[in-house]
């Protein structure tokens, strides 16, 4: 089954003080559009499922507990599953 979200159904939700959109959600992948702020910090978790995010513009930092990999604009990453991070 393909999971379509079209721009206006996207859910809205906040978590550890950062708001973003829930595009996607499936048993391996998850797809938001997050909405960090420069005071932003995100203590390190992990999810059961891989996610991918894109730049769009400013800044971030991945911290894993082994790297950390500053982010430009047009910049891609993709943890894999149970890996513990903060961004």
């Amino acid at each position: 089954m393909i999971h379509v979200v079209k721009p206006k159904e996207a859910r809205h939700r906040n978590s550890f003080g950062v708001a973003f959109d829930l595009l996607a959600i499936g048993p391996q992948s998850m797809v938001t559009k997050m909405h960090y702020r420069k005071e932003n910090l995100i203590p390190f978790h992990s999810h059961p499922n891989e996610q991918t995010g894109y730049i769009l513009s400013g800044r971030i930092c991945v911290l894993t507990r082994v790297s950390l990999h500053e982010l430009p604009p047009d910049a891609t990453y993709s943890p894999p599953a149970n890996i513990y991070r903060t961004s």
